[in-house]
């Protein structure tokens, strides 16, 4: 999966903003009064301005990750890093695993089904969302967790 650089520099720059935002009030905040200002009314407008940009930043940080799983789900398979598709482990056991959900496990023999294709195991692989698939006499790994189920090569 391609992550966006913008969407970590943002991440970074939102936290940046709240820490600095409250280390700049607890400064202000606790100095002598000068030159007419109330110290205390200037340390906490910091914070507050640090806080709120900080948050907003990292809103903007959110939507862009968000945006960029989405387009990650329509690029072609190709486009698509090796090492996010998990390597199954070198002897699998073929039958149903016990920690594949109920909603996974129906979700990924109706889509063979379709195919006309019977599944005879499946089995939940380290990495959230994959599947490692026996059907119609091969294995598969299948990742859920998108609009439809995508079907990557075994690479054992």
């Amino acid at each position: 999966m391609k992550k966006n650089p913008i969407a970590t520099a943002l991440f970074i720059l939102g936290v940046l903003s709240i820490v600095g935002g409250i280390i700049l009030g607890l400064v202000y905040g606790t100095e002598e009064p000068s030159y007419g200002y109330d110290q205390g009314t200037l340390g906490w407008s910091f914070v507050i301005y640090g806080v709120v940009w900080g948050v907003v930043l990292l809103g903007f940080s959110e939507i862009i990750k968000l945006l960029q799983g989405i387009y990650n789900q329509g690029a072609p398979e190709k486009e698509r890093a090796e090492e996010d598709i998990p390597t199954p482990p070198p002897e699998t056991d073929k039958g149903f695993s016990g920690n594949v959900s109920t909603a996974a496990r129906s979700e990924i023999v109706n889509f063979y089904k379709k195919k006309g294709i019977t599944v005879e195991g499946i089995e939940a692989m380290e990495k959230e969302y994959f599947y490692l698939v026996t059907a119609g006499g091969k294995q598969e790994i299948v990742e859920l967790g998108g609009f439809k189920p995508i079907v990557h090569p075994n690479r054992t």
